[in-house]
């Protein structure tokens, strides 16, 4: 459960399609679940207009998990998270390694805009380096 928590605020954050409504839909489940740390990132992929270019250039992207490590011997459970996020648009397609780590702890409770009842903690972007594009 923990790992599948993760893993679904970074697509939530990263994995989107060029749909204004869906993206902020998504936006929105991030930050209900998250602290101020991941609105910030949020904030900062708006600044780089990261939402905006998908919009307007009709991208879409996967983000494929490579790891998550979750060290359990802490509350909350600290957490670092890598994977690969895939850009495609017609003939070009581009690959970047997403690297973050962070917190997470249960909250015991679920609701409509957090179901798997966990909260993300000082998520920080690690790593987000172009890794191939053709």
């Amino acid at each position: 459960l923990t790992r599948g928590a993760i893993e679904h605020i970074h697509k939530l954050i990263y994995e989107v399609v060029p749909d204004v409504a869906q993206i902020n839909k998504q936006l929105k489940e991030a930050v209900t679940s998250s602290d101020s740390n991941t609105s910030n990132l949020i904030d900062a992929l708006k600044q780089k207009n990261y939402y905006q270019i998908i919009i307007s250039q009709n991208y879409f992207t996967i983000l494929d998990t490579d790891s998550i490590y979750v060290d359990y011997s802490t509350t909350p459970s600290k957490f670092k998270y890598v994977g690969r996020l895939r850009i495609i648009r017609e003939n070009n397609k581009s690959e970047r390694l997403i690297s973050t780590e962070g917190y997470i702890e249960s909250t015991d409770r679920s609701s409509i805009s957090n179901e798997r009842g966990f909260i993300i903690r000082k998520l920080t972007i690690l790593s987000d380096k172009e890794i191939t594009t053709n």
